[in-house]
């Protein structure tokens, strides 16, 4: 997939209502990364999301897998616009979040976080 450049301003709309939606943009990239996902992976897909901060960048690491295959993504967020196959840039750790989520949404998916953002050593009941 091409590298596609656009404005800091394209953004989805994420409003505390649940009144979202996504430019047409962003729609053609979630359809073309779900095709990817698709056909690298094989049975059910767990996504793991995973937040962190690198030399005052943040990014959310998006780890696919399934019985066979696996396809990562990491968004770098506070960035202007850049769509890519890759390392896609985004606005905002929120646009980052709805992005992820709309592409769990058309996988399939189930999420779980990195195990590693666990507080403290509690037993898992």
């Amino acid at each position: 997939m091409n590298t596609i450049n656009h404005p800091a301003n394209l953004v989805s709309r994420l409003d505390m209502n649940g009144n979202n939606d996504h430019p047409a943009e962003l729609v053609s990239w979630i359809k073309e990364i779900s095709k990817q996902i698709k056909l690298a992976i094989k049975g059910q897909i767990i996504a793991t999301l995973y937040p962190y901060r690198f030399q005052g960048i943040e990014y959310l690491a998006f780890d696919l897998e399934g019985a066979q295959g696996s396809f990562s993504l990491t968004f770098m967020a506070g960035q202007p616009t850049e769509l890519n196959d890759i390392t896609p840039c985004v606005t905002d750790m929120s646009q980052a979040l709805a992005m992820a989520a709309a592409l769990i949404f058309s996988v399939d998916a189930l999420v779980k976080f990195s195990r590693a953002l666990k507080a403290d050593d509690y037993e898992i009941i």
